[in-house]
């Protein structure tokens, strides 16, 4: 007998669920074509801080950060694990991560972030949103909840997360 079309897309969606889960703990290997995973060449001006913070992420920080893209759709996913980077200069409350392949970001929305500050581990949202004027489209931006600064210091801030959003 064949599977009935809610089957069918409880099947797609745990597979979905289980690729992000492998994604996010997972090192990858990267493809080129639309609708496959991208892995960007590493470029450390795609992770900043703001207010006068520094956060700075090196090559051997990133364990993860890729992409991919479905242009039917208009929606791309992005899966970022970095491990001890650092922060540096005036405390803020906000870290930003570009968006890659110079993709806007069509409307707000909310994700989940993981983020460890030295020994403490705080579950934390991320935000890209799409106000055009002042430029917010263009990249995720990672916050405590409770919006305090974050916790300056060598190798001691983590940061975790996937983002789906749509792109114009």
């Amino acid at each position: 007998m064949g599977e009935t079309v809610m089957e069918n897309r409880m099947k797609q969606k745990l597979l979905i669920l289980l690729l992000a889960v492998a994604l996010l703990f997972a090192p990858l290997a990267a493809f080129a074509a639309d609708g496959d995973l991208i892995i960007p060449p590493f470029d450390a001006s795609n992770f900043y801080g703001t207010e006068g913070m520094t956060w700075t992420v090196e090559e051997a920080d990133v364990k993860t950060f890729a992409y991919m893209i479905d242009p039917g759709t208009k929606k791309m996913t992005i899966w970022f694990v970095l491990n001890r980077t650092s922060l540096s200069g005036t405390p803020s409350a906000q870290v930003n991560i570009k968006i890659p392949a110079n993709k806007v970001s069509a409307i707000d929305m909310d994700m989940f972030t993981v983020i460890i500050e030295g020994p403490t581990t705080n579950r934390q949202v991320g935000t890209c949103g799409a106000n055009d004027a002042e430029g917010y489209n263009t990249f995720i931006s990672i916050s405590k909840n409770d919006m305090n600064q974050f916790v300056l210091g060598t190798n001691n801030f983590y940061a975790r997360g996937t983002a789906v959003l749509a792109f114009q």
